[in-house]
C-alpha cells in the first residue's frame, strides 16, 4: 500500500536523474515537477485525468492547470531517461471500440486519449 514519504526521500533519485539529464544536454527535473509526477501516481490521477477528459464535475471545476503543466514537463524530461520496453494498458471492459480496428473515411484507425495514460510492464496487471 501507499505510505507517507517525505520529499527528501526522493532527492537522491532526482539528483541522479538530473546528472543524467545534464549529460544529455537536457534541462533538470525541478522539485515542482517531481512533486506533481508523484501526486499523479496516487489517487489524484483520477482528478487530473478528469480535467483532461473534460469531466469537470469530477473535479468540482478545479482545473489543476499548474499541476498538469508540471506533470507534462516531468514526463517530457524523464522520457529522455526511459528505456524502450513493451508496455501494457488495461482498458475498461477489456475490449477496444470498433473505431480502433476499422478505418474511417480518412483511412485512420486507432484511438486518442486526451489524458495521461497509465501503463505497466506486467501484462497480468493490465488484464
Amino acid at each position: 500500500g501507499r505510505r507517507c514519504v517525505p520529499l527528501s526521500a526522493f532527492e537522491d533519485t532526482r539528483s541522479s536523474h538530473n546528472r543524467r539529464l545534464a549529460k544529455l544536454g537536457q534541462p533538470p527535473l525541478h522539485l515542482e515537477e517531481m512533486v506533481a509526477a508523484r501526486l499523479y501516481t496516487g489517487p489524484l490521477y483520477t482528478k487530473y485525468n478528469g480535467v483532461l477528459r473534460g469531466n469537470l464535475d469530477l473535479t468540482r471545476h478545479n482545473l489543476y492547470t499548474t499541476t498538469l503543466i508540471c506533470i507534462n514537463s516531468a514526463i517530457i524530461k524523464l522520457a529522455h531517461l526511459t528505456e524502450a520496453v513493451r508496455i501494457y494498458r488495461g482498458i475498461s471492459g477489456g475490449v477496444l471500440p470498433p473505431s480502433f480496428w476499422s478505418a474511417n473515411e480518412f483511412k485512420v484507425k486507432g484511438a486518442v486519449d486526451t489524458a495521461f495514460i497509465s501503463t505497466t510492464t506486467n501484462r497480468e496487471v493490465a488484464m
